[in-house]
């Protein structure tokens, strides 16, 4: 396996983890427009998001109490969060282009096996242990089935764009 091979695997999957993170965002946006559809066509209230922070939001908030030794306010929240989710995206294309590169299964059912993968691994372990979000089982399971479905479009997305960049 040459460092070349590796290189441009990651590379790829970089620019596929980027696009794949704009991708997961439109897909729950999208998503989210037919949640609101279908609770007012059944007359339920809709739910005030406006206040809640987002695991990524808070992770930069964190991140900057660590290193800039202040909390980030409200507005500043809601403008490094998204840059938290896309580095985090492009940070975890690179370890797929990069596994994929040396491992060909790892590409295994076109990014879902990874994209499953994240979702257990970040989104059910590694974000409530690190306090940015409440436990799995505080959640309903349609909130874990979106989650889920997230990464699939995550892991699809990056799959088709690293190989069309590799």
């Amino acid at each position: 396996m040459s460092r070349n091979r590796i290189a441009a695997g990651t590379l790829a999957g970089l620019i596929g983890g980027l696009v794949g993170a704009w991708a997961m965002n439109e897909f729950q946006a999208i998503a989210g427009e037919m949640r609101n559809v279908e609770r007012e066509r059944q007359h339920v209230p809709q739910e005030n998001q406006s206040d809640s922070e987002d695991a990524t939001m808070k992770a930069a908030d964190q991140f900057s109490r660590a290193f800039a030794h202040h909390p980030l306010s409200k507005q500043q929240k809601q403008q490094f969060g998204p840059v938290v989710h896309y580095l985090f995206g492009a940070a975890m294309g690179a370890l797929y282009g990069a596994t994929a590169a040396v491992f060909p299964a790892a590409s295994t059912g076109f990014g879902t096996l990874f994209g499953a993968a994240l979702f257990a691994i970040a989104d059910e372990g590694a974000v409530p242990a690190l306090g940015l979000s409440k436990k799995p089982q505080e959640y309903p399971a349609s909130s874990h089935a979106m989650a889920l479905a997230s990464h699939l479009v995550w892991g699809t997305t990056t799959e088709a764009v690293r190989r069309i960049a590799a």
